[in-house]
């Protein structure tokens, strides 16, 4: 999903609004920058939230579908910094979800770190097969199939959170005995 998106968004936007690729690549780095401040917001709210963890996380990936969608359709640098925001605050927030998730996602707690180690290799599939998938794509259909590529992969990712099986370990925020 994201690596689609981060390596070729540059490129568009240097393309699409004439900008060099310097001016580009900062936009892309606001949106990092931001990333890191919307990632402790979340999982702040995700603590607060503990029943609608799952809901959040797919309402989340339903957006940044339709975001994904519009954002190699964007024509208009005036819609520059909402994207930004929004795009921050959602990709920010569907990382944390999955990382909060992924250790209820095992009947037992003591499992959660292979948990979270399946999820690190699909995240660094994704790393590998992303950019160069998307620039395929960009290559032969042009840059608005990359966007709808992007929101399919979002949906998919929606429905398939929809369908994932979570165990209640009880509250985490209990504090943890040591021996």
């Amino acid at each position: 999903r994201c690596y689609g998106f981060a390596t070729w968004v540059s490129p568009y936007w240097s393309e699409t609004y004439g900008w060099d690729i310097d001016r580009a690549n900062k936009w892309v780095s606001s949106l990092c920058f931001l990333c890191i401040f919307v990632g402790i917001c979340v999982g702040w709210l995700l603590d607060k939230a503990a029943s609608k963890r799952k809901v959040i996380g797919m309402a989340a990936l339903l957006l940044y579908g339709f975001l994904m969608f519009y954002c190699f359709r964007m024509t208009n640098p005036a819609f520059m910094l909402p994207f930004i925001i929004i795009y921050a605050i959602l990709e920010g927030a569907i990382p944390t979800v999955l990382f909060t998730l992924c250790p209820q996602t095992v009947k037992d707690p003591a499992l959660a770190g292979f948990a979270l180690g399946i999820a690190m290799v699909g995240l660094n599939l994704g790393m590998i097969a992303g950019p160069p998938i998307m620039g395929a794509v960009v290559e032969n259909f042009g840059w608005a199939s990359g966007g709808t590529v992007l929101c399919v992969t979002s949906v998919i990712g929606m429905v398939l959170l929809g369908l994932m099986k979570i165990y209640d370990h009880g509250d985490s925020a209990a504090p943890v005995a040591r021996h």
